[in-house]
């Protein structure tokens, strides 16, 4: 589906923009009624709980700031009330020195831990680390008072506390890291589930420290037990020498693995540049006769009135895909004859699903009114990724109408949606529109950098601009607007 994983993404909206009619001790009103004292509005105690003083302190802002007096939150409300107002918890790591709405959001639930009533100010101080320390240490992580992706899954299934099972004494060494080309402390960080801040602390640095390649950075909180390595076969791993034009995605669709997966063992992200002539390991697939032997692909010889999409539903794969195994646009015209290679996973026969078209196309309708997205656009999506058929996975693992990764899905449900969906049809569409959503708001409305950052990753496209595979994907989606 897209050419990045995201395992944290350092602009995430944690949590869905609600009113102060949220329920009972809400860490969202608690924020609002910071964010309203600081203007002197709210003279109550910050309790979550959505009275009618914090209400009414409200409307009263709203009112004094040329905002329609609804007595909910939006975007305009937040940014009128300045600092304390922005940006919603999970945005961004927490660490000492920063203030805002995800600051007072994160101490309201750590009262639980410590934190004194009188202290939720949003601003993160010592005490408000100090209390983040006791509550990643209740949760197994690691207490280095920054809240970072793992702190923010954990407060996002309730804040309680799972028991940890004692770990065995193991003789242990520090992991340690070479910088490669192009590598940052955010690159290196998110490798090892760690956060940025920590990795340069841990080597007496700053995130503004220059690091070259070949420098040795120490992992910090992650250890490589010593273990006695069982005796195996002397077999040579396949290597593959990148021809001109391919990328992680088709090379890895070649061997039948995960496009991430190659990319990592590597040394490399999805991201990296491939140069013709470059050997890449492949994992887990070894030399059984010779190197690089090619792995078999099924075709399918077209018939007259068949298209991508018609093809692609016979064989439950994606239409995107699909094309693109056989490097070809998804708006191409095929010809009866013609031999097109089947992607990894085509399968003739059942898909094992009742669910037709019409409902999975009225399940992206409802899901697009309730997140505010153009349902045409929606559908676009779900088409061009899936050809609306639920048991579609791809070579990279996405899975669905809507083709999420399982680390997105699981994202979504973390940091947008608060909960987690089933993992059917109906949860991959809400999960999907909503994460469109998500795009869409990063990039305030540009459908076209959304699209492509629904594929290509929020961060690569800000970061590296559109990828020419992406530029395709846009094009397409667009055509198809309206027409699906």
């Amino acid at each position: 589906m897209r050419r990045t994983i995201v395992i944290f993404v350092a602009v995430a909206a944690a949590l869905a923009t609600a009113g102060p009619c949220a329920a009972a001790q809400s860490a969202k009103v608690a924020a609002l009624q910071v964010a309203l004292r600081s203007h002197g509005l709210y003279t109550g105690a910050v309790d979550g709980i959505p009275g009618p003083m914090t209400r009414n302190a409200l409307i009263r802002f709203q009112r004094s700031n040329g905002i329609r007096a609804t007595g909910q939150v939006g975007m305009a409300t937040r940014c009128k009330l300045g600092k304390l107002g922005s940006p919603l918890l999970g945005q961004r790591q927490l660490s000492r020195g920063r203030v805002g709405w995800d600051v007072a959001s994160l101490e309201f639930r750590l009262r639980a831990f410590g934190l004194p009533a009188q202290r939720v100010d949003g601003r993160f101080d010592a005490t408000t680390a100090a209390a983040l320390r006791r509550f990643q240490r209740s949760h197994g992580l690691t207490a280095d008072g920054v809240a970072g992706a793992r702190t923010f899954r954990a407060l996002a299934r309730g804040g309680k506390p799972r028991s940890v099972k004692p770990k065995r004494p193991a003789a242990a060494r520090a992991v340690v890291h070479v910088v490669r080309p192009g590598e940052g402390f955010a690159v290196i960080a998110r490798r090892y589930h760690v956060g940025a801040d920590a990795l340069a602390r841990a080597n007496g640095l700053t995130l503004s420290s220059v690091i070259t390649p070949g420098q040795r950075l120490r992992v910090p909180g992650v250890a490589r037990a010593a273990k006695t390595a069982a005796p195996r076969r002397a077999v040579a791993t396949v290597v593959h020498t990148v021809q001109p034009g391919e990328g992680f995605i088709a090379i890895a669709q070649r061997y039948g693995v995960r496009a991430v997966k190659l990319a990592r063992t590597n040394g490399l992200v999805l991201t990296s540049v491939l140069t013709p002539g470059q050997r890449l390991k492949v994992p887990g697939r070894v030399v059984a006769t010779r190197a690089n032997a090619p792995v078999p692909s099924l075709r399918h010889t077209v018939s007259a009135g068949e298209s991508f999409f018609s093809i692609a539903q016979r064989y439950h794969v994606s239409p995107w895909r699909l094309a693109r195994a056989n490097a070809l646009s998804l708006m191409s015209t095929i010809v009866p004859g013609q031999r097109l290679v089947l992607p990894r996973g085509a399968h003739l026969g059942g898909s094992g699903s009742d669910v037709d078209r019409a409902t999975v196309a009225g399940a992206i309708d409802r899901w697009s009114a309730t997140y505010g997205v153009d349902s045409k656009l929606a559908r676009a999506v779900a088409w061009m990724e899936s050809g609306f058929q639920q048991d579609v996975v791809s070579s990279a693992g996405a899975i669905g109408v809507m083709q999420l990764l399982p680390e997105t899905w699981e994202w979504v449900d973390t940091m947008l949606l608060g909960e987690v969906t089933p993992r059917t049809y109906e949860g991959n569409v809400r999960a999907g529109v909503r994460y469109l959503r998500w795009q869409l708001d990063q990039f305030d409305g540009d459908v076209r950098l959304a699209l492509a950052g629904y594929y290509q990753g929020a961060r690569a496209v800000r970061e590296r601009g559109l990828f020419d595979d992406t530029k395709q994907y846009v094009s397409v989606i667009l055509q198809l607007y309206g027409s699906v």
